[in-house]
């Protein structure tokens, strides 16, 4: 997983602003991933000073790894989901600031086996605000192909490189 704090004091933009387009990045021949995850980003108001997570999973979908991927979900990825949409916690009260909670934008990059042994070797998906579309596109990944010594780990971490960038460079440009 690699999260970043994009633009941690900058105002999120407007309801006026334009929605990014959505992609998908996958190897060289592969056909585009069966459920695109869109950006369905509802920006905050103009002069929220909320700060702002962005954070891409970076999931292998063996075939081996879709027996444990359930467990790895509720033990680990949906802790990690609420803590970063937690709230502040008011010194003064002790008591949780909702309005100042954190913008957390998520988003996926999928990777299996080199080609010809999985049809696509990455698949990258685009940031969603929208938790319970994060966590349906989570549990629709489908784990088939491939084993445990051609993974493309690097082009996986590479691609959510990619994605985390292009992310923050449409969020400095807006």
């Amino acid at each position: 997983m690699l999260a970043t704090n994009a633009n941690a004091n900058a105002p999120t933009p407007g309801p006026s602003s334009v929605a990014s387009p959505s992609f998908n990045i996958a190897s060289p021949g592969a056909g585009a991933s069966p459920m695109p995850l869109h950006n369905v980003s509802t920006p905050g108001p103009p002069t929220s000073l909320r700060p702002e997570i962005l954070c891409v999973f970076v999931i292998e979908n063996s075939a081996r790894m879709g027996h444990s991927f359930e467990l790895l979900l509720i033990s680990y990825l949906e802790p990690i989901l609420r803590h970063f949409r937690a709230p502040p916690i008011d010194p003064e009260t002790n008591q949780p600031r909702p309005k100042d909670a954190p913008l957390v934008r998520c988003g996926l990059a999928i990777y299996g086996d080199y080609q010809p042994s999985s049809p696509a070797t990455v698949d990258t998906k685009y940031f969603t605000n929208d938790p319970l579309t994060f966590l349906r596109e989570l549990r629709h990944i489908r784990f088939e192909y491939g084993g445990v010594f051609r993974n493309a780990v690097a082009e996986g971490l590479v691609s959510a490189l990619e994605v985390s960038l292009t992310c923050c460079l449409e969020t400095a440009t807006v």
